[in-house]
């Protein structure tokens, strides 16, 4: 399948980048290689897809996005919110 065709909210895993040679190279330097788990945050009505990969966010036309392989990662868990599961010690409510 190809990431134009995936759901909002899905996470993919990429198998393969089929876009002009100029394009390709840019995605690879912005960190979408194989291999590489993307999620899809957001679809707008024009086609494009905004997607997070590697803790970046990338706007996506219709077609670089039907040009990315991708398969489905629904059971692979991925953190894209990157939050820290212990606080800063900002948090503390002086309750000790």
């Amino acid at each position: 399948m190809t990431l134009y065709d995936g759901q909002k909210g899905g996470v993919y895993e990429v198998n393969g980048v089929y876009v002009e040679e100029p394009i390709t190279r840019r995605l690879q330097a912005l960190g979408l290689n194989d291999g590489t788990k993307v999620k899809i945050l957001n679809r707008k009505k024009g086609g494009a897809l905004i997607i997070q990969v590697r803790g970046t966010r990338l706007a996506l036309g219709k077609h670089i996005s039907s040009g990315i392989e991708v398969k489905d990662q629904a059971f692979y868990s991925v953190d894209f919110d990157h939050k820290t599961k212990e606080g800063s010690g900002n948090d503390r409510q002086g309750n000790d």
